[in-house]
């Protein structure tokens, strides 16, 4: 440990001015009991009422079990008699003050960020959709019609998702991934968006193959900056989106169960026996009935 030291006080009275000094920063002070003007334990209780942090060692040439004890209920780090056998006693204790300090203020920095993030913490619903095989459906297509649908599908998403109060987190090649202040939005845009993908593949897509997709949607605490942008730094639920999407069933509209239970239309969905990162996974009973008849 390193220690930088401030010119030696010759009393009490000295002291004090240099420990008030805010330039000086003192961070420990050894100090004997005996000494002009203001004693070593009345410059120990004046220190502890200024700053509790600042560490104090006292020394005394002659020592009663009644100063030490007084000293170390006001708050001393040790009580050392004069003449020293040796320093190594005394720089361990200085040692292990400091490392205190450093745990001291590890924690601090931990507990405020920890209560930045609990105010910033948030319960968000995300909504996870990607094209399936869409390197598949663009082979051999003309580059234009590609450009042409691709954008019309992100316009048809981004509509539905608008109109359900959600929003557009962000996009990755052909995947999108929504954000919806209440779960129900998330579900119910997703409902819609499945009921209308027919009609937009009729209508919108210029390709010879249709669009179709494999979505997942879950519900969980995000944290929100200042500027009400989700942090990437703490994003386990959007990995648990993105995960549902990725083993979800094609053209399934599936959910966790932490969505689930946030929603009024539960009864729609039905339990797949299966969890993605040990979340549970329901699929909407009407669009799995629809587009895979054979499942019943």
């Amino acid at each position: 440990v390193q220690i930088a030291t401030a010119a030696p006080s010759s009393d009490g009275r000295e002291a004090w001015v240099i420990i008030q000094d805010d330039a000086c920063d003192v961070s420990l002070v050894i100090t004997d009991i005996q000494m002009p003007h203001v004693d070593g334990v009345t410059l120990l209780t004046m220190v502890k009422q200024r700053n509790p942090d600042i560490g104090v060692i006292m020394i005394s040439g002659t020592v009663t079990v009644a100063k030490a004890v007084q000293a170390m209920r006001q708050g001393a780090e040790d009580y050392f008699v004069k003449p020293f056998a040796s320093m190594e006693e005394m720089e361990i204790v200085i040692g292990r003050f400091f490392e205190r300090q450093q745990l001291k203020h590890r924690l601090a920095e931990y507990v405020s960020l920890h209560a930045e993030m609990m105010t910033h913490m948030k319960i968000r619903t995300f909504l996870c959709l990607d094209v399936v095989g869409s390197t598949r459906i663009k082979e051999g297509e003309d580059p234009f019609l590609i450009q042409f649908s691709f954008m019309e599908y992100h316009r048809f998403v981004a509509d539905i998702v608008k109109t359900h109060h959600g929003l557009i987190h962000g996009t990755a090649g052909d995947g999108i991934m929504c954000c919806f202040d209440i779960a129900q939005d998330a579900v119910d845009a997703g409902v819609v968006l499945y009921g209308r993908l027919p009609d937009f593949n009729r209508r919108d897509n210029r390709l010879g193959s249709p669009f179709v997709l494999r979505s997942g949607i879950h519900t969980g605490p995000v944290i929100i900056d200042d500027e009400g942008h989700v942090s990437e730094m703490f994003a386990s639920t959007l990995d648990i989106t993105g995960h549902l999407q990725k083993h979800a069933t094609t053209d399934c509209l599936e959910i966790s169960e932490d969505t689930l239970h946030s929603v009024a239309n539960s009864a729609e969905f039905a339990n797949l026996d299966k969890d993605v990162d040990g979340v549970s996974v329901y699929t909407h009973r009407a669009i799995a009935a629809r587009d895979n008849p054979q499942d019943g």
